[in-house]
């Protein structure tokens, strides 16, 4: 993809943000409109990563689950579930439902019915804990939205055409700047902004290392905390986690590397307690930790391209075996020692042998 083309998407990507906020504006507040928009966005997500694994483990050519019917796509729930960790029936997928909203006087009720669907999905499995409130904090029939379901349901198509309009491509190769601009410019002064990225961000070039130079230059990254790999449904790469704060009180950035701070959990690793309380306590306390958080001077990271890739500052544990080389030596010595000795008794044995 060109530079141009990036460009192109990145304004674009910006446009329909900024028009979401303008439609929503009046109705509910900044906090609310990240919940309303950072929903829909996962929801389109995971229906479209959803469609895709079974799209490309289905051997008909040409094969398309959105457009099989429910019915037709029951019999594939169990075993999807079982690898996916949820289930979407083709009528409830974000595209199908997006194309029918404005014709839905209902939409509300179908949006609240297929979240619920979404999450019940999971009942009786090992990812039942991990969707069980998934889609809480978007509340589709909430009087923020307006003061009757008519008005609702207006706003929720508004959104739902927006989010749907937006060129996403690969998720594991998209690249997100233009929002995590976005979101600085809806940051308040005293407010801390946490952003899921996909690692990539953090040290490619062109644009996205332009993102990084504004970032870092004018002290806004507080943190980079690299994350375990197979931890969110949908993807197996290992995230990170940006973190933006607008009044900090140096100029540093801190790492962490918590990407072994996990426990195996049926199909996905999951953050034990354990897990994160040691990844609070090293942000907290904002320090170096040896293999595990380091604390990195903005001056540094600029140095190094404005590279914020957590492996690039924090060094790996070897816990490879250490090896005395003296001692391993004086054992090889010893060793051969004995296979001498055995083979004089050996040869004694074969000569008395012999002899008789």
């Amino acid at each position: 993809m060109t530079n141009t083309t990036k460009e192109q998407e990145r304004a674009e990507l910006h446009r329909i943000i900024w028009q979401i906020a303008n439609d929503l504006r009046g109705s509910v507040d900044g906090w609310d409109f990240k919940q309303y928009v950072l929903g829909m966005l996962f929801y389109r997500f995971i229906s479209e990563n959803l469609s895709s694994y079974i799209n490309t483990n289905e051997p008909e050519v040409d094969f398309d689950y959105a457009k099989l019917s429910d019915k037709e796509a029951e019999f594939g729930r169990a075993d999807t579930v079982k690898e996916k960790g949820f289930y979407i029936l083709p009528s409830e997928l974000f595209g199908n439902v997006a194309k029918k909203a404005k014709n839905d006087v209902n939409l509300n009720e179908t949006l609240a019915a297929i979240f619920r669907g979404i999450e019940n999905s999971a009942k009786g499995t090992e990812s039942e804990d991990d969707l069980k409130g998934l889609f809480d904090d978007l509340d589709v029939n909430s009087n923020k939205l307006g003061s009757t379901v008519e008005k609702r349901n207006q706003q929720l198509t508004k959104l739902l055409k927006a989010i749907n309009s937006l060129r996403l491509g690969d998720y594991a190769n998209n690249n997100i700047d233009a929002f995590t601009m976005h979101m600085l410019s809806w940051l308040s002064t005293s407010g801390t902004a946490v952003i899921v990225e996909f690692p990539g961000v953090l040290y490619r070039g062109g644009a996205e290392q332009k993102i990084r130079k504004y970032l870092i230059d004018n002290n806004y990254i507080y943190a980079v905390i690299q994350l375990p790999p197979d931890l969110f449904f949908g993807t197996t790469i290992a995230t990170c986690i940006i973190i933006l704060k607008k009044s900090k009180t140096d100029n540093k950035t801190l790492f962490i590397d918590a990407s072994a701070e996990f426990v195996r959990g049926g199909n996905k690793n999951k953050l034990s307690e354990e897990n994160r309380t040691r990844i609070l306590e090293a942000y907290t306390h904002r320090e170096d930790s040896e293999y595990f958080a380091q604390l990195v001077s903005n001056r540094a990271i600029g140095e190094n391209d404005y590279n914020i890739a957590v492996l690039s500052y924090v060094e790996q544990e070897d816990t490879r075996e250490v090896v005395n080389i003296t001692e391993l030596n004086q054992e090889i010595a010893q060793i051969v020692s004995k296979q001498n000795e055995l083979r004089i008794s050996i040869d004694a044995i074969v000569a008395d042998i012999e002899g008789a």
